[in-house]
């Protein structure tokens, strides 16, 4: 299953200075400091009050998962586009066997669904992502 876009999406440029391995590494560290506790967060209110709605934990969280996403992204692949990354994040969440077949057809068919509907209007690869599933996202991240 290949995902036909009509825009080109590219990554955003406050990415790029992640090169030097060095700063890569500090950033990264605190992106992914930043995310477990937003993660956790997120958990603690979702099993609290048993909400599956999407709160502001949840955005917080799927933003800044979305942000290491990219940074790792942009750091591995140094002429990498946002429609490679979209392509790349879709083949191995249809790829990942560990998952009910019909679960990842229909979330593959659901975000398909979402981005054809907004992509007209969005032309930011981090507004783009942040229209796919949490479960998509963390498969590619993990």
């Amino acid at each position: 299953m290949s995902i036909v876009l009509n825009k080109m999406y590219y990554l955003p440029s406050s990415y790029y200075f992640l090169e030097e391995n060095n700063i890569y590494r500090d950033v990264f560290n605190i992106l992914v400091d930043e995310m477990e506790y937003k993660k956790n967060k997120y958990d603690r209110l979702t099993i609290k009050s048993k909400l599956i709605e999407k709160t502001e934990e949840y955005n917080e969280y799927k933003s800044s998962l979305i942000k290491i996403i990219l940074a790792k992204y942009a750091h591995m692949n140094k002429d990498g586009t946002g429609k490679e990354l979209i392509d790349d994040i879709m083949n191995k969440w249809n790829n990942n066997e560990k998952i009910v077949k019909k679960y990842r057809e229909l979330k593959y068919e659901n975000t398909i669904t979402t981005i054809s509907k907004y992509e007209k209007e969005i032309n930011n690869i981090e507004k783009i992502l942040m229209l796919f599933s949490i479960q998509i996202l963390e498969n590619y991240y993990n």
